[in-house]
């Protein structure tokens, strides 16, 4: 796993010539007083929301983007954000998407977009509806959702941040397809009534930014009207008649009946930096947990709303 990229110097830690820091699973080395002058950043938006009916697609998984661990989709690992004291860093924790109407042929809905500082991750594509054999596309997101019975292929993924939705076949007895994941896409389907060909999510990808391994932003499973049932994508997403989990950014699950496509999971914030930088202040509007630490760094989860933050 890479190292954090920025370079600084603490004074305290300047007569060191060689450093090695442990951080969650990777670790850094410096010499000369180097040291990772960044804050390094987990930001997961929120899932997308599946399509009506049982067959819907659906919806793909949160965006993904991090400084400490490969992102979602292309996996590259991201720069962390400077460290400077005494200002403000806008922290936006998007929601999960609703659930999609019941009773009818509706696409899903498009999880909210996460925010730290400069630092965006695009909600998750909704799953397509189900519509005669007519059906719809699931849409473009963080990762794509799923396509409901259609030919068209599933939802494109933001580059960087995720996967796309599967495709799935044109009949009528066909399953919808899984949304996307941050590590993998989501599962096409053939059309064919067999439990063997439903649409599982993608699987979302794996972080320990706080210590422990905890994977985010797994996409829903395709709708599966017959009774079956497709069990959960890894990172949140939702299995059969489930929605996608908070705060892991998982999208929404299809349904086995005639009613509505599941909500997707709200996102996550995680902000981690050396603890002898500074303290970290949490503004008005945000909800977060107390301040953690791992080995020599600070973390900070935050889990809903919007607002600012500063270290001193």
């Amino acid at each position: 796993m890479a190292a954090p990229t920025g370079q600084g110097t603490l004074g305290h830690l300047g007569s060191l010539t060689t450093m090695r820091l442990k951080h969650g699973s990777y670790s850094l080395a410096g010499a000369g007083g180097a040291s990772a002058n960044v804050i390094d950043f987990l930001v997961v938006a929120g899932g997308g929301s599946a399509g009506s009916r049982g067959h819907g697609g659906g919806g793909g998984g949160g965006g993904m983007r991090s400084s400490v661990t490969a992102t979602g989709g292309s996996g590259n690992l991201e720069t962390g954000i400077p460290f400077v004291l005494a200002t403000n860093f806008t922290v936006t924790v998007g929601g999960g998407a609703p659930q999609s109407p019941s009773g009818g042929n509706f696409s899903g809905y498009t999880g909210t977009n996460s925010v730290f500082s400069t630092i965006t991750s695009n909600g998750g594509g909704f799953g397509g509806a189900f519509a005669v054999q007519g059906g719809s596309s699931g849409s473009g997101g963080g990762s794509g959702g799923g396509d409901g019975i259609n030919v068209l292929p599933g939802g494109v993924p933001t580059s960087g941040q995720g996967f796309a939705g599967g495709a799935c076949g044109p009949l009528l007895n066909g399953r919808g397809s899984g949304g996307g994941g941050a590590s993998i896409a989501g599962v096409l389907t053939n059309g064919i009534t067999s439990a063997s060909n439903l649409g599982p999510g993608g699987d979302g990808r794996a972080t320990s930014i706080t210590g422990s391994l905890v994977t985010y932003a797994g996409g829903g499973c395709g709708g599966c009207a017959g009774g079956y049932t497709t069990s959960a994508a890894a990172g949140g997403g939702g299995g059969t008649n489930t929605a996608g989990t908070a705060n892991l950014g998982g999208g929404g699950g299809g349904c086995n009946d005639d009613l509505f496509g599941k909500a997707g999971g709200r996102g996550v914030v995680v902000l981690s930096w050396l603890t002898a930088l500074g303290s970290i202040t949490v503004g008005g509007g945000l909800t977060a947990d107390p301040t953690g630490t791992n080995g020599l760094y600070s973390y900070k989860r935050f889990t809903d709303g919007t607002g600012l933050v500063s270290f001193a």
